[in-house]
């Protein structure tokens, strides 16, 4: 009989016992699960883990159960995606299939009560309505939902929806969120198309009847509508789709090439991924009630083979086209660029909302090969934090992943305030924990706070109070603000002291990834007396990564404002500005800024960081690190490719602060040593609060 290990796929039949757990995320964890009674099951399961002589097993219909002497599965059809599935591997399995084949289907494992809780959702009971359903205008239908798909959706964001709907659809939103970050990594090395993000989920549900339908009108877009609609539809590689069910419908796939259609089974519990330059989705009115919709995984290709697109008759978009000589259409999948974007536009290479690139590429496979060429190529007129995948290998990609990738529950958050400078934060654990000082956690990049949300809930499980924040131009905080300081750099660490000050906490165990370990070291020899420990994988210049960052986040938003102002900030894609700038809030602060402020700011910022290049420290000198009188931590996790973050900066950082370095290759061996650290520079008795 072959070996049995957790994530093995095995045959059940019998009257087990059934056990519950809140979210299948739990099982992962490892928690207790409540036994709730006996269960009858036939048919196969996925081994999740050992619980003495017994397996703790979940059935492909959603039962959570105790097996004795489960039998090995001999062969599936589809890749199960499930709590026991290796991620890693599975990810690259199903991103191979994807390239091969244009599209991927797998299975995927939900507890029943999950799928019950989706569902259930997309009723009205009673007074209580979850989800606020519409219709997407009629003319963008086709293209965004199917060819002949007619259905009403509502869209889920996170950030903003209730606690109720987070509840229901958070472990749904992470399931795709980590295949989506798992994919990717192949998906450029393959075909060089850079996945930068997904929308948020989509809910979608078949009418049930034509009075439905008919209670759910389409609208007529407006101008501005069409103009996001085809930045949205233009930059799409990626489809997922999860059908939940009840019922079974048909889903089919229609090739842009010579190619037979694809017809799927859409059973429930059924994913599926295509690529959107290789196939188009017919929606037929299939039988099953609802299917959550995944995002569209947007990026901006470095490169991507083209063809031409049919247009859409009797929109306006078309009309402005032919009135100019050129067609337009929404369904633009596949744009060729080899140079940079605006350039590729200037030259009419690529689509705007009205022009049409003019280049065909003819076969699929010659077209993956410019697209792999194409890569280097592009790379030198990329902008903004573009210019950063050239550092990043796929080895370090993963660890990041896994480091940050785990989703959890928000902690308790709220905004400080301080004249015109907000800042969001949230707080995990036992604030009042009276035995250590509070963490404080400051992810890397110009990332937002739930980059720290899987390190901080980690240390949270051990009753360690913890604080993770949006720096300035990140997340919920403050787009921009009055500076105190000639750069950013410096005007964060004194961000950071208004924060700790708003929450009356004296003394911190700073603990800073990239560019958050530039903050929190900074800090430390600024405000030496509030800092009881620091904790630092840092960045340094040992692979030129300084020359790159103070470009990509400071160097090429000043050369955008010096040529087109405020407004170029806000409508030139790829800054953190632009991104930020999707909310109209935060797109009116940025357009009321002072151009020439900016600019100098953008300029010292880049100074200060171009000021390091040569040093193992992005932000601090030898000496300054020698001067450090606290007790410190480095980490690194070991891997090569990785020339942001180089083994041989980060040991030069732990012989400057007279500490060893930390081998942080198992993440889970991180967090133990993180909990280690701050246990031990915790002051007897102390809280780290003033008295």
């Amino acid at each position: 009989m072959a070996q049995l290990i957790p994530g093995a796929l095995v045959q059940v039949s019998g009257t087990y016992e059934e056990a519950n757990a809140q979210t299948s995320l739990v099982i992962e964890v490892g928690e207790a699960v409540e036994i709730l009674g006996r269960v009858s099951v036939d048919g196969p399961a996925q081994l999740l883990r050992r619980e003495g002589p017994q397996w703790l097993a979940l059935s492909f219909a959603g039962q959570l159960i105790r097996v004795d002497q489960p039998r090995p599965l001999n062969a599936v059809d589809d890749f199960v995606l499930g709590p026991g599935s290796n991620s890693e591997v599975l990810a690259d399995a199903m991103a191979s299939q994807l390239i091969m084949d244009g599209y991927c289907e797998s299975r995927a494992l939900n507890l029943r009560s999950e799928v019950e809780a989706m569902i259930s959702a997309t009723e009205s009971l009673g007074y209580v309505r979850y989800l606020d359903f519409s219709r997407i205008p009629a003319e963008f239908e086709p293209y965004y939902l199917g060819v002949e798909s007619k259905e009403k959706h509502a869209l889920i964001d996170l950030e903003e929806a209730s606690e109720e709907l987070i509840r229901i659809f958070q472990d749904e939103d992470t399931r795709l969120t980590r295949l989506m970050d798992g994919i990717t990594p192949v998906l450029r090395s393959e075909l060089g198309s850079r996945i930068t993000g997904r929308t948020n989920l989509m809910v979608r549900q078949t009418f049930s009847t034509v009075e439905e339908e008919k209670a759910f009108q389409a609208t007529e877009p407006g101008s501005g509508e069409r103009e996001t609609f085809m930045s949205l539809v233009k930059r799409r590689r990626v489809c997922m789709m999860h059908f939940l069910g009840p019922r079974t419908g048909t889903l089919k796939l229609l090739p842009r090439a010579d190619r037979p259609e694809i017809t799927i089974e859409a059973t429930p519990g059924k994913l599926v991924m295509f690529l959107t330059e290789r196939f188009r989705l017919l929606g037929q009115r299939p039988e099953y009630v609802m299917q959550g919709f995944g995002g569209d995984m947007s990026a901006s290709a470095s490169s991507s083979g083209g063809e031409r697109c049919a247009s859409p008759e009797g929109h306006n978009a078309s009309r402005v086209s032919r009135e100019s000589g050129r067609c337009a259409g929404y369904d633009l999948n596949v744009y060729y660029m080899d140079v940079d974007n605006m350039e590729a536009q200037a030259e009419g290479k690529a689509y705007t909302a009205h022009q049409k690139h003019q280049r065909r590429v003819a076969p699929q496979k010659a077209m993956f090969r410019a697209c792999r060429g194409a890569v280097g190529r592009a790379f030198a007129s990329e902008r903004f934090t573009q210019r950063l995948g050239q550092l990043l290998g796929p080895e370090s990609n993963r660890w990041w992943r896994r480091l940050e990738g785990k989703k959890t529950l928000p902690g308790l958050s709220a905004t400080a305030k301080a004249k015109d400078l907000e800042l969001r934060f949230e707080r995990l654990g036992n604030v009042n924990a009276g035995c250590v000082p509070e963490v404080v956690i400051t992810p890397r990049g110009q990332l937002d706070l739930s980059a720290a949300r899987a390190l901080a809930f980690a240390l949270a499980k051990e009753h360690i109070s913890v604080l993770i924040w949006d720096r300035r131009g990140s997340g919920a905080s403050s787009v921009w603000a009055p500076l105190t300081e000639a750069s950013l750099p410096e005007q964060e660490v004194e961000d950071l002291k208004v924060l700790l000050d708003f929450v009356q906490t004296d003394r911190v165990v700073l603990v800073g990834l990239s560019s958050g370990a530039r903050l929190s070291a900074l800090f430390a020899a600024k405000y030496p007396s509030r800092v009881a420990g620091l904790a630092v994988l840092p960045t340094g210049d040992a692979a030129g990564a300084a020359s790159v960052l103070a470009q990509a986040y400071y160097g090429d938003c000043r050369e955008v404002a010096e040529q087109g102002g405020m407004e170029a900030i806000v409508a030139t894609p790829g800054s953190q500005f632009h991104a930020l700038a999707q909310r109209e809030m935060q797109r009116r602060a940025l357009l009321s800024v002072d151009v020439k402020e900016f600019v100098d700011v953008m300029l010292n910022s880049q100074v200060f960081i171009e000021g390091f290049i040569g040093e193992a420290f992005l932000g601090l000198y030898p000496e300054d690190l020698r001067q450090l009188q606290i007790p410190a931590l480095v980490f690194h996790h070991g891997f090569k490719d990785d020339r942001l973050h180089v083994l041989e900066d980060a040991e030069e950082v732990a012989r400057h602060l007279k500490t060893s370095l930390e081998d942080a290759a198992d993440v889970e061996a991180l967090q133990m040593a993180l909990i280690a650290f701050v246990k031990s520079v915790a002051p007897a008795g102390g809280s780290g609060r003033p008295a």
